[in-house]
């Protein structure tokens, strides 16, 4: 079965495959893919192929667009969307400046359309159990440990990763934000944070 919705992706890189792979396995039918890299269109040939994000929104209209692309364009992208009333569904961050938040938040504040952020671990099996075990308890501290591993050849795999400018900072904004937010999510908003950095691989 088909459901009958408009839907673009934007970034087709091995997150965007992602989207469209488990779109098509839910029975949305994707009806637009944008991507710098013309190469891609060989994977969607049944598929309207943009170089031109801006193009696609004009000429598809789609209902909601998913966005895959680098961090540092997921700004202008969102508010794009939002002010022509399409639905966003973005890859974390939404940006990577304070000031970034605001005007989405602005553009969202202002937009007939729902804006959605990919933080899909809320959605583990044991998040749900122990969202639901403390929902009639009070906390009074949380500690979120981040065991990922990531060496050279990920940031190496494509130009915008691990630069302030397109990345917006590193491992706190990339990986560990899933930590952070499964945190507030299952606890609220810290009221005090403090921090620490150490170096012990060595």
């Amino acid at each position: 079965m088909v459901l009958h919705m408009k839907i673009a992706i934007v970034g087709f890189g091995v997150i965007g495959r992602v989207h469209f792979e488990v779109l098509q396995d839910l029975g949305y039918d994707v009806r637009a893919v944008c991507d710098v890299d013309y190469k891609l269109h060989d994977c969607l040939p049944n598929v309207p192929f943009y170089m031109d994000y801006f193009e696609m929104l004009e000429k598809e209209k789609p209902d909601v667009v998913h966005i895959c692309t680098p961090h540092y364009l997921h700004e202008q992208m969102i508010i794009t969307a939002l002010n022509n009333n399409i639905h966003v569904l973005c890859e974390k961050p939404l940006c990577i400046s304070k000031k970034g938040i605001e005007r989405i938040l602005q553009a969202e504040k202002e937009s007939k359309a729902q804006l959605g952020v990919c933080h899909q671990n809320r959605y583990n099996p044991d998040s749900l159990f122990v969202k639901e075990y403390l929902s009639d308890k009070k906390v009074i501290g949380g500690h979120g440990s981040m065991l990922w591993h990531r060496d050279s050849k990920y940031y190496a795999s494509s130009e915008w990763r691990g630069k302030w400018k397109t990345e917006g900072g590193g491992v706190l904004i990339n990986q560990a934000l899933h930590t952070l937010d499964i945190m507030q999510w299952l606890l609220g908003f810290p009221k005090e944070v403090t921090a620490s950095v150490s170096n012990l691989t060595l």
